[in-house]
């Protein structure tokens, strides 16, 4: 049975109403969590001899330190800098460290960078 049919068999069977049969039920209802899938994937390419190849839009994205850092463009500085103070204009134009979340992505779409291996 679905958990849906036993709530409404139970109230039926009590004379409860359907609203009432969650509150008043004795058994615990059945929880269970199934992860979802990762919607971001990273596919490794492999030429016919079988190196790994680089993803050039990843290369051109992405700068890796000589300490291994992953450095990429901060966003929003290519339009509308009119409005934006001088500061966050200066700020942006600055290159920043990726966070601990992205890093595999982008070391996999970088296979000779020496990071993550």
């Amino acid at each position: 049975l679905q958990k849906g049919h036993l709530y409404k068999m139970q109230a039926a069977v009590r004379g409860a109403s359907l609203r009432g049969a969650f509150k008043a039920s004795t058994v615990a209802p059945v929880r269970s969590v199934v992860m979802a899938p990762a919607r971001t994937m990273t596919v490794e390419v492999q030429a016919g001899n079988g190196k790994l190849k680089t993803r050039k839009a990843a290369a051109k994205r992405f700068k890796v330190t000589g300490n291994g850092k992953v450095m990429a463009r901060h966003c929003g500085k290519q339009h509308f800098n009119e409005k934006k103070n001088r500061d966050l204009i200066r700020e942006n134009s600055k290159m920043y460290v990726i966070s601990p979340a992205d890093i595999k992505n982008a070391t996999k779409c970088l296979p000779n960078s020496g990071v993550g291996h």
